[in-house]
């Protein structure tokens, strides 16, 4: 009975016999996917074979190779994505174009009872949105819709529709020109195997390359409290589910929830729904406007304060414009909805009055907002511009002054506080009393001389003996004064802590700011008092010789509990 089939392998055969059966006529192909497929209603999903279908070959060697050609030239978020897109073009292949049925779209050509299917018709839908203005305003019938209209509009071929009006044609060549390339094409994950290959290739079709898209934007979901996407069923208005998007409006408003999503997570994450953190969200925008509105005033500031508001608010603009440049939206956020408000608190609570420069800040800030909330900006904005704040150009670093030097005072006086936190912190749990008094040792000259000789031997990992140190102190400052003993202690302590200290700026006078912030410690400690002192003079004032752990950028205190007396109680770093 085997016949020809005799002695062949079971696995063989059955693959050769079911191609003789087909060819002859006398099998059916059975199709079947590899895994199950489940419908969302719950049904398994079968293949139907239709008979007299059409596809398109997106396997065609030709039209592929031409993909890939453009592919370089095309951005892609998020990076995950952009990684993924080539396989998907490689993987794209034969798909049915059209569907029977009483179907919204376009009759196929060849077979009018037949409707081209969506994905085939709709992935060029940007480029007939630029025509599709001129139709709704009458400029254009329906009729004139032709391939002589089309290839003129598009391509720049042949002399375009007849019945129409060469200036029109001419005008909307150039709207076509203004608005192609397409700059982003913006949808959820479910298109990633589904629309955005098919749009690619069918822009690569039918368009020249210098006219292909630039950009892909894939953006998450908003997930019900399972982690799917929402459904109708998740739209409500009782408990705990979604509101719909009118009633959403109408309770939080549209700054609320563009925040919400733009802060809460990555475009391409997807992002719950939680109206506990919609009325977070609504209370730092109320911060928002508050500070704003705080910082028109004409106090006269002090110069080194404002000095570094400025420069933090440089610093953030810069950030602000690098995270819109590479799509970072939530980065963006951060920036100007966390970061500056936590500048403008540190500036309040270090003294900082509302002033000619916070007005001037505040001014800058508004126009920030515009991307994300453009109504609070708008309406911080009435009175301050001669524009719409959205009209007003956005700010960049050149309308602020930079200064490294106020920033690494601020940065060396947050220091100090947090290492007064970290001190105070474990008494503060003991409930013991509060110190009465700080006193501080800021670091000698010849440590400020040595620091970056330690730093850059650390660098190479070779530390320097005390011996090399000195000698090169003896060569290249012969004028300082340096103890022996202490030194050589320093350089074996220091040496390896320096790594982990950031460099210091050579312009930053650490007594001078620690006496400029005597009364600021004071308030924001609870001392009754805070003394500054060098260490080279500060002998009579450290009973407990904590000043030889004093280093740039790092001053040694010591904390007195109740009077000085001549064994205090203390707490030294």
């Amino acid at each position: 009975t085997a016949g020809a089939w005799s002695g062949r392998t079971v696995r063989d055969a059955r693959e050769a016999v079911g191609a003789q059966l087909i060819a002859e006529h006398e099998g059916l192909e059975f199709r079947q996917f590899s895994e199950p497929v489940i419908c969302r209603n719950g049904h398994a999903v079968v293949i139907r074979r239709i008979p007299d279908q059409w596809f398109l070959d997106y396997g065609e060697a030709g039209w592929k190779a031409e993909v890939r050609r453009r592919l370089p030239r095309l951005r892609v978020q998020p990076d995950d994505y952009a990684r993924e897109v080539p396989e998907v073009v490689e993987w794209l292949d034969d798909r049915p174009c059209i569907r029977r049925g009483r179907w919204l779209g376009t009759p196929f050509p060849y077979a009018p009872e037949w409707t081209i299917e969506p994905i085939a018709d709709s992935t060029f839908y940007p480029a007939y949105f630029i025509v599709r203005r001129f139709v709704h305003d009458g400029r254009l019938s329906t009729g004139q819709l032709t391939d002589a209209l089309f290839d003129y509009v598009f391509l720049g071929e042949g002399p375009g529709e007849p019945t129409v009006e060469p200036a029109l044609l001419r005008e909307l060549r150039a709207e076509f020109g203004y608005w192609y390339p397409l700059d982003w094409n913006i949808g959820g994950k479910e298109h990633k195997r589904v629309h955005f290959p098919v749009f690619l290739f069918t822009h690569a079709k039918l368009l020249p390359a210098e006219q292909f898209p630039r950009g892909i934007f894939v953006h998450g979901w908003v997930t019900n409290p399972t982690g799917a996407k929402l459904s109708k069923k998740d739209i409500g208005t009782k408990g705990g589910a979604v509101p719909p998007l009118d009633r959403a409006l109408t309770e939080w408003g549209a700054d609320t929830l563009r925040l919400l999503y733009t802060l809460g997570s990555s475009p391409g994450q997807d992002r719950e729904w939680d109206p506990d953190l919609v009325e977070t969200v609504r209370g730092r925008l109320a911060e928002v406007e508050r500070l704003v509105r705080w910082a028109r005033g004409d106090a006269t500031g002090s110069p080194e304060l404002e000095a570094w508001l400025e420069s933090e608010f440089a610093r953030q603009v810069i950030a602000g414009r690098e995270a819109l440049d590479r799509l970072d939206l939530r980065g963006y956020a951060e920036t100007v909805y966390v970061s500056i408000p936590a500048a403008l608190r540190r500036f309040v609570v270090r003294g900082g009055d509302p002033s000619a420069t916070t007005r001037r800040l505040g001014d800058l800030w508004v126009r920030l907002l515009s991307p994300v909330t453009p109504y609070l900006a708008e309406e911080l904005g009435e009175g301050r511009f001669s524009t719409l704040v959205a009209q007003a150009p956005f700010p960049g670093p050149a309308e602020l002054h930079r200064s490294l030097r106020a920033e690494a005072a601020e940065g060396f006086l947050a220091q100090i506080e947090e290492d007064l936190r970290e001190v105070l912190r474990p008494s503060e749990d003991r409930g013991e009393p509060a110190p009465s008094e700080a006193i501080f040792y800021v670091a000698a000259a010849w440590k400020r001389v040595i620091d970056p000789w330690l730093r850059a031997a650390g660098a190479t990992g070779t530390p320097p003996s005390p011996k090399e140190i000195l000698d090169r102190l003896s060569r290249e400052v012969p004028e300082l004064s340096v103890p022996k003993g202490e030194l050589a202690q320093y350089v074996l302590r220091a040496r390896s802590l320096v790594r982990n200290d950031p460099a210091l700026l050579e312009s930053l006078h650490e007594e001078g700011v620690l006496r400029a912030a005597e009364g600021y410690l004071v308030r924001r400690f609870g001392f009754r008092q805070v003394s500054v002192y060098r260490e080279e003079v500060a002998a009579p004032h450290d009973p407990l010789r904590r000043r030889e752990r004093a280093r740039p950028g790092r001053p040694a205190f010591y904390l007195v509990r109740g009077d000085r007396s001549p064994e205090p109680a203390v707490r030294a770093v």
